[in-house]
């Protein structure tokens, strides 16, 4: 599986956004790249010394590789300076069936050396055998990371139909705009719930635009009332430091 190596950590700032959408132009994310830099240094004035770029890989919509991707990062990187957040990257991977030959093939595109990978679902319903790919992703030496786990439907009454994912081996990665309500009701109170649950591993800003800023924002607060300042460190900064790594020693 590729991957964009690991976050540096001296003279960073804490928090690392594990999915963003800031390299211009090639999926749902941000148009042009001054809308990128604007993201990035808007992140790093809300505490992110590291934001990894996750564009979307799906079948028929957005087909994007380590070489589609690398002039977008390219450009953002040469755009930004060192007092800005460290950009690395992945994917998101919208995980049906060519996305899973790629996987089984070597070629999904994961954090850090590979030892992970960010993953979705369609918001209506959790594919039938999930679970059971989550467990051969982990035999194949790759933990699934789940982006939004809040923002299917099929967890918003309750948890026992996703639990199974963390079962098997999935670490649920929370956006932070949910806890602000930017998806409404349901999406909010089922993020809240997972982190109430504990089964919330990390936090994200999914962000797709500078105009997300305030959703991140106001979800870091929102998360730093439910779980405390050491909670929020954990969840922004620890568990995500230990995705990069793949050391899941607490996640």
């Amino acid at each position: 599986m590729n991957g964009p190596g690991q976050a540096r950590e001296p003279g960073r700032a804490p928090y690392v956004d594990l999915h963003c959408h800031l390299l211009p132009g090639i999926d749902d994310g941000v148009s042009t790249l001054e809308e990128g830099v604007e993201l990035a240094r808007g992140l790093g004035r809300l505490g992110f010394g590291t934001v990894v770029a996750t564009p979307h890989v799906r079948s028929g919509y957005w087909e994007n590789t380590v070489e589609s991707i690398g002039p977008a990062l390219a450009a953002l990187r040469g755009a930004l300076d060192g007092d800005d957040p460290e950009i690395l990257f992945a994917a998101e991977n919208f995980l049906d069936d060519r996305v899973w030959d790629l996987f089984k093939q070597g070629g999904l595109i994961g954090y850090g050396e590979g030892r992970a990978a960010l993953v979705e679902f369609p918001p209506q319903a959790i594919p039938i055998g999930a679970r059971d790919r989550f467990f051969e992703m982990r035999i194949k030496g790759c933990r699934p990371v789940l982006a939004h786990p809040e923002r299917y439907a099929e967890a918003w009454k309750g948890s026992e139909k996703i639990e199974p994912l963390a079962d098997g081996g999935a670490i649920f990665l929370v956006d932070l705009p949910s806890l602000a309500g930017k998806f409404g009701r349901s999406p909010r109170r089922t993020a809240e719930r997972l982190l109430d649950e504990g089964l919330a591993r990390a936090l994200c800003s999914d962000a797709h635009r500078p105009s997300d800023l305030r959703h991140v924002e106001d979800g870091m607060e929102r998360a730093r009332r439910l779980v405390g300042d050491e909670g929020l460190v954990e969840l922004l900064a620890s568990n995500p430091r230990e995705v990069l790594a793949g050391r899941f020693e607490h996640v």
